[in-house]
């Protein structure tokens, strides 16, 4: 009894380790970016992301460079896998889905922005996120629907 009860517990300890996921919160500054495939844009990947994580959700601020100023775009991604509903600043419908990689040590938020009628996706894009070295790497693939671009970079960011 005594040895099957310490097996138990050895597994429920394994267990608890493999569910934890890797903790991204911090703000992480941009360092480079490289071209994947595609064209490679200046202002492709977000100059500063800030990570705000709980263990329901994780809050993600980019703030990328606009013309004369940066943009900054916040959204709240819950961890149970359902989809979230916003809007673009330019009145856009936006559906966000947050998916974390099977060690805990990655998510992947994949994004559908729609057209202006509302019923078809007009661009989309999916930021893969992950920590390397104690450094945020972001790989970014976007596709264009409407006009058949799509290009993907790699960008690394580190904490001030």
């Amino acid at each position: 009894m005594k040895k099957a009860m310490m097996m138990f517990t050895c597994l429920l300890f394994a267990t608890a380790l493999w569910a934890q996921k890797s903790d991204f919160s911090g703000s992480w500054m941009f360092v480079s970016q490289e071209s994947i495939s595609g064209r490679l844009y200046a202002n492709g990947s977000p100059n500063q992301i800030t990570l705000r994580q709980n263990d329901h959700s994780i809050q993600i601020e980019k703030k990328t460079a606009g013309n004369g100023s940066d943009i900054t775009v916040a959204e709240t991604l819950p961890f149970d896998g359902k989809p979230v509903q916003t809007t673009t600043s330019s009145k856009k419908k936006k559906i966000i889905l947050l998916k974390w990689g099977d060690d805990g040590k990655s998510f992947t938020e994949s994004a559908d922005i729609y057209g202006d009628d509302g019923g078809k996706v007009a661009f989309k894009y999916t930021d893969a996120y992950s920590l390397i070295d104690g450094k945020l790497v972001l790989i970014r693939k976007v596709e264009n629907t409407s006009n058949g671009e799509s290009w993907q970079s790699r960008a690394i960011y580190q904490k001030p």
